[in-house]
């Protein structure tokens, strides 16, 4: 199977039995393993065999808050990869293709000058001139409650202790 992070010298799954319902599975742990009352776990909702979009921001957030956070250690570090539900972007500038009142909102909001005539290019280039840096989320809320946010460069999966846990 081509989504596999085994070696490949290894004999291993060579076709998917598995392709029916999908079930959802959150979890964090550590040293002391998983961490009390933060196991997640509910059916997808997708039938089309893409259940990578069960687990957004929103759910992810809830998990957070109402799982996670009241059983972790005070000054935990919470290790993160680059999974989408964990990288929204606060006070994310628009980009080159949005809309050009969504752009001049933006400069608004941000209390950045600019003139009701200039063009959606000259309006992203003063976004860009004024962008600040990348904030997500999620790492403001993990420092607000005391704890220290970690995230793992794209691709790494090896690097990731959940998955040692997982193993």
């Amino acid at each position: 199977v081509h989504k596999c992070w085994q070696d490949v010298n290894e004999s291993g799954v060579y076709t998917n039995d598995s392709a029916g319902q999908r079930m959802i599975v959150v979890h964090a742990g550590g040293d002391m393993g998983f961490i009390p009352g933060a196991f997640l776990m509910y059916q997808a909702k997708s039938r089309s065999g893409d259940y990578h979009n069960e687990m957004n921001n929103e759910n992810y957030v809830k998990w957070l808050t109402t799982q996670l956070i009241p059983g972790l250690p005070e000054g935990s570090i919470v290790v993160m990869d680059n999974a989408p539900y964990h990288n929204k972007q606060h006070n994310r500038p628009p980009a080159l293709n949005s809309l050009k009142s969504d752009m001049q909102q933006w400069l608004k909001d941000n209390k950045i000058a600019f003139d009701a005539d200039m063009t959606k290019p000259e309006l992203f280039n003063l976004i860009k001139l004024n962008r600040p840096a990348t904030e997500f989320s999620v790492d403001n809320l993990l420092r607000e409650k005391g704890f220290i946010p970690v995230r793992l460069p794209p691709y790494h999966p090896d690097l990731n202790p959940i998955e040692l846990i997982w193993n």
